[in-house]
């Protein structure tokens, strides 16, 4: 879990905020959370269906590391792919047959949840994929 510094909107302290991915259905959800030391004061949000929050992506980003998602070899059902990446990142046709091209190698990088929620929503066999962290 990743960790943020801001400040208690009850009182003003500082506190850490702890951020997270997950996949919730075939989307990514967020959440924050922090607990005041000085007042008491507690917080937690989450959210889903919407891109997570760019100040908690960069959060996870940063401390959790970048991950690539790999296709080791051709695929061979290329118009289901198609259809997948499409409804999957929400991609026009031209967007989709970008990504495709670069198949085999580095499709995305990304969060880690990121990567596992394309890797299901992309339903390639696992020995055709890999997913590795870039740093």
């Amino acid at each position: 879990m990743a960790v943020m510094r801001d400040i208690c909107a009850s009182c003003g302290e500082k506190v850490d905020i702890h951020v997270k991915q997950y996949i919730v259905n075939d989307t990514i959800a967020w959440s924050e959370a922090y607990s005041c030391t000085k007042c008491g004061n507690e917080v937690v949000s989450d959210d889903w269906g919407d891109p997570t929050p760019n100040e908690v992506r960069k959060a996870i980003l940063e401390q959790e590391g970048e991950w690539e998602f790999f296709v080791l070899k051709p695929v061979e059902n290329k118009a289901q792919i198609l259809k997948n990446l499409r409804s999957a990142l929400n991609l026009t046709l031209q967007g989709a047959s970008s990504l495709l091209k670069k198949i085999p190698g580095v499709l995305m990088v990304g969060t880690f949840q990121e990567m596992l929620l394309l890797k299901k929503l992309l339903a390639l066999p696992d020995e055709n994929i890999t997913i590795n962290r870039t740093k």
